[in-house]
């Protein structure tokens, strides 16, 4: 049985992959500033903010834990304030990447956005496109992979979804391999976009 950490584990997608792993037979540690109100044998339920060191310590020692999947972020829309924002999606970004690293977990998938390229090109986004985002969000997002870089000691996939839509329905999703090798994305059901997280952890 595995043991997976899911960020954002009380909110839509997050939700999603967490009742997934545990449907599959393993366990699931979500974390989230808002209240997780599922309930399952397997599930460990702990209301943190990834900004507190501290408490995102405690559930690291008090565990083993095979792997993270990364989903809790503040949206623009969610936040008045852009220093909350800001704080929230790269601060808390590197607080898991240092607890990962201390506890020696090595497995990562990060749920980032295609907001890094703001912009329409006209054109699928290649490789050698730099990302250029134009609001809040999709810089806090790219500084988050910038911080990514530096723990090459972790086995990161990132995940860049352009819309999340309904409870099973479907998604757009692009692996940031393929988005940058030209692809626009693909629609695809959403046990097909959970399954390829699943196999990075």
């Amino acid at each position: 049985m595995k043991t997976v950490m899911v960020t954002g584990g009380a909110g839509f997608f997050g939700g999603i992959l967490k009742r997934t792993i545990l449907e599959s037979g393993d366990r699931a540690i979500s974390v989230d500033v808002c209240p997780d109100e599922d309930e399952h044998p397997n599930l460990d339920k702990r209301q943190i903010d990834l900004r507190d060191r501290e408490a995102l310590d405690k559930v690291f020692a008090s565990t083993r834990i095979d792997g993270v999947v990364h989903c809790a972020a503040m949206l623009a829309h969610g936040s008045e304030d852009p220093k909350e924002l800001w704080t929230s999606n790269v601060d808390g970004t590197r607080n898991l990447m240092d607890a990962m690293r201390k506890y020696g977990v090595r497995q990562h998938v990060f749920t980032s956005t295609n907001c890094l390229w703001g912009e329409a090109m006209g054109r699928p986004v290649r490789e050698d496109d730099p990302p250029n985002p134009v609001e809040l969000y999709g810089r806090s997002k790219l500084e988050a992979e910038r911080i990514i870089l530096d723990y090459p000691d972790i086995n990161c996939c990132v995940v860049l979804p352009s819309s999340i839509l309904g409870g099973w329905a479907c998604f757009l999703f692009c692996s940031s391999s393929s988005m940058r090798d030209g692809g626009y994305g693909q629609w695809a059901e959403a046990a097909t976009g959970i399954n390829l997280f699943m196999r990075a952890i």
